[in-house]
């Protein structure tokens, strides 16, 4: 069973948001970790820069390393067990990372 934490937002900032849409922007320096959190909309993350992991809280989950410059759907947490994440900047520089979520479904 997953303990309870504090959650964070999913980004640093929102850098646009309408009905339909609203775009995170979340910027990791080496060896700095996002605040835990978890999403309730499908998402795209896109990357650059350099190398981040995304690290799920769930018990038995694998860190999965996330590739600059490559674009990464996911669907959103179910509603009865969300996943709760942080990412971390695994690499030697900055990382950017634009996460875009679908309000509307």
């Amino acid at each position: 069973m997953t303990e309870s934490h504090d959650l964070g937002p999913i980004g640093d900032r929102v850098l646009f948001e309408d009905e339909q849409i609203r775009v995170w922007e979340m910027v990791l320096e080496p060896g700095e970790r996002s605040p835990m959190h978890h999403h309730e909309h499908d998402y795209i993350v896109v990357v650059e820069g350099d190398h981040v992991t995304v690290e799920p809280l769930e018990a038995g989950s694998k860190s999965a390393p996330v590739t600059p410059g490559t674009a990464s759907s996911c669907a959103r947490a179910a509603p009865r067990r969300p996943p709760t994440r942080e990412r971390c900047g695994t690499g030697t520089c900055r990382s950017s990372c634009s996460i875009p979520e679908c309000l509307s479904q």
